[in-house]
């Protein structure tokens, strides 16, 4: 799935990816996450957020613990 990569897509995915975990945005700064996660993917030239490994997704929400 090919998205356009910028904050605003990142924080729809990361709301979308995370709807089932129970209180992950009082845990975990949602902006901060989303800002990571777009410079990420620029960075690596990624095409969608659906490219990232769980391992990276994880790194990525460490950063972003409150």
């Amino acid at each position: 799935m090919t998205t356009e990569i910028n904050y605003q897509t990142a924080t729809e995915w990361l709301e979308t990816h995370y709807k089932d975990v129970p209180g992950i945005w009082e845990q975990f700064d949602l902006e901060v996450a989303a800002i990571s996660l777009t410079e990420n993917a620029l960075a690596i030239d990624y095409d969608s957020f659906d490219d990232f490994s769980r391992l990276d997704l994880m790194c990525i929400m460490a950063d972003s613990r409150m």
